[in-house]
């Protein structure tokens, strides 16, 4: 067992999906299930996290894992979390875990601590399965000879606490695109240029008084190193950096990098260190040219930051926190309501959060799914409840996004909700950007095929923001295309290329909504170019569910256009 990094300095493509959240009250020592899609049992929705622990450590923990297990949630890991002065803070561990056929596979926990307004700590247990990603670790691996990851920060904490009167640097080390170089060059290569790393790390900067080095698998190296108290760190640094690629021969886009990180106190938490030194690799990782990053606090509080609003967002999906509104789609000559658009929306401890914080955080960190799979159930629930009460409601859009597609099956989703609330299908429309169809034409042509064939709209949204030609178009067999607003901020460029736009559409017979409308100008000059249907402010803007069903109620009171 190891307690160790997030890999926050790991590639920063990898999405990581968890199989169990757990949010615990220290306080209370009671917690709860937030998200599980593990097949084996647990107490239920809320239970005493100790016992929970227990029965856990000496049933289901490999029983050499027991006594760090159990140390590491009783003893000064976690407890040293909790202390955190900050309001988001984080550490993980693995440990072997008993599975279903009788052997023991890999997991890990990340903890992160989330403080309230009023003091107190809440944890929340991030857990996932490792087993893959280990047994790939420990195939044709490298001959390294540092301190593995548990040795390592074992030593490491008991070096801070030694030279804790000294300057000391935590360092992070790995290679860009390690894992593309094994590609190229194969694994055999890959691991000399490891070994290489670990031979100039244990000669040229670990003694008794100057660090201590360690591998913590893949391609990340960890030092600790005692500088002179009154050198100039940057020119230092570069120093280290040239010690570490001292017998390492240069391949352009396969550059050793390193992530420095300056201790404050040496008596917080390495792994926290250690992520902190990891977080300054990430953040110079897509520059090619750089290879020393320093740690930067204000970009690392951001990732805490992001953090803790995914915990509050996926509470926040549990507990109805999240809701739509609806920006109706118009008749562009008259005003007339002839559909909506479905746009999430999150109101948390009396605040609403802006739609354009939370959505890039959960879509960068893979949880927009969650998401946009609550959405779209709220809709047909909506439409199936204007039904039963006798109204006629009209075709409602729902947005999917390209994370959709890749974490689940989008067309088995949508059919499952149709069937659980018996709805007809042509009440819901799908709307896919155009940039998702560039990213993965064939998987998403494929699944939107199906979700056509079951009677569901299928929209191409944000059009003229990519590359799609009238062969697209006409392979695709689009119901409906929404062009990008940005045509009606153009003046009369935009406009031009909006006529382009129509004509192109018009020669595969699909219509064209205009997004985006404003002005009466803009009304003016899409009608003059013959477009029949628009959604915009000067309409609309997004609408409460009650004040969209009034106007339908109501056509009166709709917009008319002169």
């Amino acid at each position: 067992m190891a307690v160790e990094n997030n890999k926050t300095g790991q590639d920063s493509n990898k999405r990581f999906t968890y199989n169990l959240v757990i949010q615990i009250d220290p306080k209370t020592d009671r917690c709860r299930i937030v998200q599980n899609s593990l097949d084996e049992e647990l107490p239920g929705e809320v239970f005493c996290f100790s016992r929970y622990m227990e029965r856990l450590v000496e049933n289901q923990i490999h029983p050499e894992d027991r006594e760090e297990y159990s140390s590491f949630w009783k003893g000064e890991p976690v407890q040293s979390l909790l202390e955190e002065a900050g309001y988001a803070s984080y550490l993980s561990h693995d440990f072997r875990y008993l599975q279903e056929d009788g052997t023991y596979g890999w997991r890990e926990e990340m903890v992160l601590l989330v403080r309230q307004k009023d003091g107190d700590a809440g944890l929340f247990c991030f857990v996932r399965d490792v087993e893959e990603e280990t047994k790939k670790d420990r195939k044709d691996n490298a001959r390294i000879l540092l301190p593995g990851r548990k040795e390592f920060f074992r030593k490491a904490a008991r070096y801070l606490e030694d030279h804790g009167d000294q300057k000391n640097l935590v360092i992070a080390i790995n290679v860009r695109n390690f894992r593309l170089y094994n590609e190229i060059f194969g694994r055999e290569e890959g691991n000399k240029r490891l070994e290489t790393i670990d031979h100039c790390i244990r000669e040229r900067l670990v003694s008794p008084d100057a660090g201590i080095g360690g591998y913590l698998g893949g391609d990340d190296f960890c030092l600790v190193h005692t500088c002179p108290a009154d050198v100039e760190l940057e020119k230092y640094a570069h120093n280290l950096y040239d010690s570490i690629i001292a017998e390492y021969s240069p391949v352009r886009g396969f550059s050793v990098m390193t992530g420095i990180f300056e201790v404050k106190d040496p008596h917080e938490s390495i792994h926290y260190m250690f992520d902190c030194a990891a977080s300054a690799i990430k953040d110079i990782e897509k520059d090619m040219t750089e290879t020393i990053g320093f740690y930067n606090e204000k970009k690392h509080g951001k990732q805490l930051a992001d953090q803790r609003l995914i915990i509050n967002a996926l509470d926040g999906i549990r507990a109805g926190e999240f809701s739509f509104r609806l920006q109706p789609l118009c008749e562009l000559d008259t005003g007339r309501i002839i559909g909506a658009e479905a746009l999430a929306r999150w109101t948390h401890e009396g605040q609403v959060i802006p739609p354009g914080t939370f959505v890039p955080v959960l879509d960068k960190y893979g949880y927009v799914p969650m998401l946009d799979h609550y959405i779209w159930e709220e809709v047909i629930k909506w439409e199936r409840g204007m039904l039963d009460r006798g109204l006629n409601p009209p075709p409602c859009s729902v947005n999917v996004s390209r994370s959709d597609f890749y974490y689940m099956d989008v067309a088995k989703a949508f059919s499952d909700l149709l069937d659980k609330y018996e709805l007809p299908p042509e009440l819901i429309r799908i709307e896919i950007t155009e940039s998702s169809y560039s990213e993965d034409l064939t998987q998403i042509t494929r699944q939107a095929g199906i979700l056509k064939k079951r009677g569901l709209t299928i929209m191409l949204d944000d059009f003229g923001t990519g590359y799609s030609s009238l062969e697209m178009l006409n392979e695709m067999q689009f119901d409906l295309i929404k062009a990008d607003m940005k045509f009606m901020q153009m003046g009369q460029e935009g406009y031009d290329l909006f006529g382009f736009i129509l004509n192109t559409a018009s020669k595969v017979g699909v219509p064209v909504v205009s997004e985006g409308v404003e002005t009466l100008e803009n009304v003016e000059e899409l009608k003059r170019r013959g477009c029949s249907y628009a959604q915009g402010y000067f309409y609309y803007q997004p609408l409460p569910v009650n004040e969209f069903e009034h106007l339908l109620e109501h056509p009166e009171e709709q917009v008319k256009v002169k």
